[in-house]
């Protein structure tokens, strides 16, 4: 049997004991009809006994499971979780349990705008490049350049002025 480790190097070739037959993780998963990437997420989740990890999981949904003295059935839990019934099957064939299993929908944590200020403009980069009238890319680089104490040359002379006096 296989070593329990969690490196998926070499996975396909590791051999695993099951019903009394031994094969390569590849083998096994051909001869189940199982998706590989299924049979990876459980054992990236912990799941490294053959009998789980190659298993072909037919599960009806009106299945009961039981999470923290609550007992209910899969589109119970999802309607419960507040997120779809898919996700919370998902979940489940791939081999997550407890708390992973059992969380609610996953929202990206709010990002707060950096408010800058410049000129005498406070919001955020787009509103004061706006307002000063450059790209935010510009604002950004003069931002940078300021904050390093070098020069922006934010405000370049006109060709003439470039120049210098005319000649008589």
């Amino acid at each position: 049997m296989a070593a329990l480790g969690h490196s998926l190097k070499g996975f396909d070739e590791r051999e695993f004991a099951l019903d009394g037959e031994t094969r390569t993780a590849a083998a096994w998963i051909a001869a189940r009809g199982l998706n590989r990437g299924v049979v990876l997420s459980r054992w990236r989740n912990g799941i490294h006994d053959p009998a789980e990890l190659f298993s072909v999981r037919s599960i009806d949904r009106s299945t009961r499971l039981t999470w923290e003295g609550r007992t209910l059935t899969f589109t119970e839990w999802a309607v419960a979780l507040g997120i779809h019934e898919g996700t919370f099957y998902l979940r489940h064939m791939r081999g997550l349990r407890g708390e992973a299993l059992f969380c609610g929908p996953k929202t990206p944590p709010a990002i707060e705008p950096e408010i800058v200020s410049w000129e005498g403009v406070r919001g955020t980069r787009t509103e004061v490049a706006l307002a000063v009238g450059v790209s935010t890319k510009t604002l950004s680089r003069w931002l940078r350049l300021a904050s390093e104490g070098k020069p922006t040359n934010q405000r370049k002379p006109q060709r003439a002025e470039r120049r210098g006096p005319a000649k008589a």
